[in-house]
């Protein structure tokens, strides 16, 4: 008779063991569902994974195992796929930074800002050129040195 007990008993505490996740969903969902840490570390994996297929087929091109056509195609998709990565590597960024997760609108508005930035940035840049005779500061555009005549080389 005290078989059947422990029996009984081991049944039941397995069968508990079994089904006690499905009776917290919100346990199982938090488990589910990967930090926010996490998910950046995996989407990077991704992104360099995808760096480093460009670089085999760069490879491959190169030791005359891919055609160029077929390069063009392919390098063209993993760059797609690496930009993909880099767009959401930046989502996490700035909803680890907020606190919050993004919505659609707040991505375009962050990265219309981040355009405009940039934009005005390499409006007020100036490539400074040196002439490599005298050493004097010359504008980019100038084709020879104002001070010795010397010409410009254009790198």
């Amino acid at each position: 008779m005290l078989e059947y007990i422990v029996i009984v008993f081991l049944v039941l505490a397995s069968g508990y063991w079994i089904i006690r996740p499905l009776l917290s969903p919100e346990q199982l969902q938090d488990s589910l569902t990967p930090d926010l840490n996490e998910r950046l570390n995996q989407i990077t994996l991704k992104k360099e994974g995808a760096y480093a297929t460009i670089k085999e087929l760069e490879f491959d091109l190169s030791m005359g195992k891919l055609s160029e056509e077929d390069f063009e195609t392919m390098k063209k998709q993993y760059t797609l796929d690496a930009l993909k990565y880099m767009e959401e590597i930046d989502q996490l960024q700035v909803a680890e930074k907020s606190g919050s997760p993004l919505t659609e609108e707040g991505v375009e508005k962050n990265i219309e800002n981040e355009n405009s930035a940039l934009q005005k940035d390499r409006s007020t840049m100036k490539a400074s050129v040196f002439c490599t005779q005298c050493g004097e500061e010359a504008d980019n555009q100038d084709d020879f040195c104002a001070k010795c005549g010397a010409e410009m080389r254009k790198t």
